[in-house]
C-alpha cells in the first residue's frame, strides 16, 4: 500500500496510523524530534488524520484542527530517534495522562518501529490488531528494533506550532 497524506481517507482507524506512521516516523527520527496528530472521523465513516505538529524531542502539541461535521477519534504521535535518557518505544506517563484526560485511546509510533495503542479503559498498551510491521526504524534501537526499514527523511508537510508556518518540502 502507497503512503498517502494528511487529510486523504481510510477505511479503519488502525489504516490512517499506519499511514501516519509511515509518513512520519523517518523525517522524525532523522530530525529528532516528535509529530503529532489527531485521527479523526469523515461524515461518510472514513478516517483521516492532521497535518502533523513539529514539536522538540521530548514532546509535541497535537494538531486539533479537524475539519467541521467529523469527529476527533484518537491522537498519534512519533517519539523521535533512539535517545538516551528516554524510554523512547513506550507510551510516557504525559501520553497517558493526555489519552485519559480525552477518554480515547492514544497511538504512539517508536523509534523501533513499532505503532501502540494505549487502551484508556485497561491503561494498557500494546500493538493493535493490523498495526504495519513497515514502519521506518532507528538503527540505534539495537534488540528492540522490529524492522530493517531505514528511516530517511521524506519531507513530509507539517506545522510549527510556535509560528503555525507550515513546511511542504517536497513541493519547493
Amino acid at each position: 500500500m502507497r503512503v498517502m497524506d494528511p487529510g486523504d481517507k481510510f477505511k479503519t482507524k488502525i489504516e490512517a496510523a499506519n499511514d501516519f506512521a509511515k509518513y512520519y516516523n523517518g523525517t522524525s527520527i532523522v530530525k529528532g524530534k516528535e509529530f503529532g496528530s489527531a485521527i479523526y472521523k469523515n461524515e461518510d465513516g472514513t478516517y483521516s488524520y492532521t497535518i502533523a505538529y513539529i514539536g522538540s524531542k521530548a514532546g509535541t502539541e497535537i494538531n486539533e484542527n479537524i475539519p467541521e461535521k467529523s469527529s476527533r477519534e484518537s491522537a498519534i504521535h512519533t517519539h523521535g530517534k533512539e535517545d538516551k535518557g528516554y524510554d523512547n518505544n513506550n507510551f510516557s506517563e504525559t501520553d497517558k495522562s493526555a489519552a485519559e484526560s480525552y477518554g480515547q485511546n492514544e497511538y504512539v509510533v517508536t523509534p523501533s518501529g513499532q505503532l501502540k495503542e494505549y487502551d484508556v479503559t485497561t491503561k494498557t498498551s500494546s500493538e493493535p490488531t493490523g498495526a504495519s510491521k513497515t514502519i521506518p526504524s532507528d538503527k540505534k534501537s539495537g534488540e528492540a528494533r522490529v524492522n530493517e526499514v531505514k528511516a530517511k527523511d521524506t519531507k513530509p508537510i507539517y506545522i510549527d506550532p510556535k509560528t503555525n508556518e507550515t513546511y511542504n518540502e517536497k513541493k519547493k
